[in-house]
């Protein structure tokens, strides 16, 4: 491993003892037993190596391509809940802290995250930084957070297909907003095409809904009901930015068997911890990437090529039922006679008309086919001296 000046204080060896502790969840004073060094350079680490993984983060999630993309927030807190910030402490970045998430499918590599209030100035910084890592026009799927229409317009444009879906609970009388235990309504999901003409059958939410869930397990921070919860607003931006970086470049989900950044096709190997320390520790100092033209996407389902380049895809009415299936036709049973519909009358061929062919007429027998001689049956079980039967 590269010498660092990092090294002055604690060994590279210790210091990755303490990185990999940090990604799975551990808190920091748990980290400081593990690694067996104090709590305060265990801090102070942590905001180093956090720092360090955004800039990586910043210098390979670039031109990035990617069909579909999913968006949703995950809920947190800064040193106390929301309903005990005062203004100034609310300004501060204390309190809620919701962590903006957008994941690119079918790769589940994470795009970009952006940690702030609930709010539509934070949720147009997100869309802005979406906005410039992506190379095509992606679909968009979100849930029903009111600021989204107006930041993905704003960012995207739109003509980008752009669909959410809104998740229905009953309130059952409780005087807060808080639904998370209440029975759903039904139906429970609806989805609304907002831009474009995104595909509502694959419309979805949930993969970005599981990988919230994996993400509480990499940042101890973000667990309910604990006293592992940040302090400072630094600090949990550089915790959740180690933990993202950590799950694209080195987390292998099980369904899809390598990393995330394997399969949008930023790194060709899978990285150890040992590599990803490395990366961290020699990154420069990164921007965030400026915003591009976008190239427009083909798609997956079935369309029509516009003169100016985009395509149109055809999409089936809502209320229009579907046509049900032709039914057979049974042919009458030998000799019976035809029946012809109600209304109709048999028309004589003559000038001017064609003649129609009843399938179903008995014919009389043609000369030809009463001369022709009957097939001879075969029986397997003749004797061989037999004359053969006429």
């Amino acid at each position: 491993m590269a010498a660092t000046t990092m090294g002055n204080y604690i060994n590279n060896e210790r210091l990755l003892l303490l990185l990999k502790a940090l990604v799975n969840g551990n808190s920091e004073r748990a980290t400081s037993n593990i690694a067996n060094v104090d709590r305060e350079t265990v801090a102070r680490y942590a905001m180093i190596l956090g720092t360090k993984a955004q800039y990586l983060h910043n210098q390979m999630a670039r031109g990035l391509t990617t069909p579909l993309i999913e968006q949703d927030e995950l809920w947190s807190f800064v040193k106390k809940k929301q309903s005990r910030v005062s203004p100034a402490e609310n300004a501060a970045g204390q309190g809620e802290a919701y962590t903006f998430v957008s994941l690119a499918m079918p790769s589940r590599y994470v795009v970009t995250w952006t940690v702030g209030k609930r709010d539509a100035e934070t949720a147009s910084i997100f869309e802005a930084d979406t906005r410039a890592r992506l190379s095509i026009m992606p679909e968009i799927t979100t849930d029903g957070f009111n600021p989204y229409p107006l930041a993905i317009g704003e960012h995207f444009g739109p003509g980008v297909d752009y669909s959410q879906g809104i998740k229905r609970f009953r309130k059952g009388g409780r005087k807060d907003d808080d639904h998370r235990y209440e029975p759903p309504r039904d139906p429970f999901l609806v989805k609304h095409a907002i831009f474009g003409a995104p595909n509502l059958e694959t419309a979805t939410t949930a993969h970005v809904e599981r990988n919230n869930s994996t993400m509480r397990h990499f940042i101890g921070r973000m667990r309910r009901l604990v006293l592992a919860f940040s302090k400072c607003p630094k600090h949990h931006r550089a915790a959740v930015a180690l933990s993202y970086c950590y799950y694209n470049l080195c987390w292998i989900p099980k369904g899809l068997r390598v990393t995330p950044a394997m399969s949008i096709g930023v790194t060709a190997h899978p990285w150890d911890e040992e590599e990803f320390l490395n990366a961290l520790l020699s990154v420069l100092e990164t921007g965030l990437p400026e915003k591009g033209p976008l190239s427009l996407r083909q798609p997956a389902t079935p369309s029509r090529l516009l003169a100016n380049g985009h395509h149109l895809r055809s999409v089936p009415s809502a209320g229009e039922p579907k046509a049900p299936p032709p039914r057979p036709v049974t042919p009458p049973p030998d000799g019976a006679p035809s029946r012809a519909p109600a209304g109709s009358e048999k028309q004589t061929p003559g000038k001017g008309t064609s003649p129609q062919l009843d399938l179903f007429e008995p014919r009389a027998p043609s000369p030809a086919a009463s001369k022709r001689p009957e097939p001879q049956q075969l029986s397997l079980f003749r004797n061989e001296s037999e004359p053969p039967t006429q």
